[in-house]
């Protein structure tokens, strides 16, 4: 088929061909992220809770109802001593709503050399330091 071509246009056409696929797959690198890349400065390991007396959940709560800008928050179903994420369920829907399309959000607990326990939002870097609450490696 090249050979019935005039030559400009199938020199052309490889040009364009070749912009495209350089092109779809800087678009495929582009979409690439990572969870905890940006905190290379503090190593983290993935942790869970050491205790879920009523202290440490009631820190827990304030700590990530704050992250999420919510007064009350709902556990999902889980050990949180024996699993590293955190369900935090969506609120209700009001008396006006059906349906609710509104998802669970999701935090992993990561331990820090310091010993301090963080949580981070999936698809999202931001460490939330965990006051008052002990946890150990998952």
């Amino acid at each position: 088929m090249l050979n019935r071509l005039h030559p400009s246009l199938s020199i052309s056409l490889l040009v364009r061909n070749a912009l495209l696929c350089i092109s779809g797959v800087a678009i495929l690198m582009a979409c690439q992220t990572g969870e905890v890349d940006n905190m290379a400065d503090t190593p983290l390991q993935p942790a869970v809770i050491a205790s879920a007396d009523a202290d440490t959940l009631a820190a827990l709560k304030t700590a990530l109802s704050g992250a999420l800008g919510r007064a009350n928050i709902t556990f999902g179903a889980g050990d949180l001593t024996a699993n590293p994420t955190i369900t935090i369920l969506p609120p209700p829907p009001n008396p006006n709503e059906t349906h609710s399309v509104a998802m669970p959000t999701m935090f992993d607990l990561y331990l820090g050399e310091d010993g301090a326990c963080y949580a981070i939002q999936r698809g999202k870097q931001d460490k939330i330091t965990l006051d008052g609450v002990a946890c150990r490696p998952a």
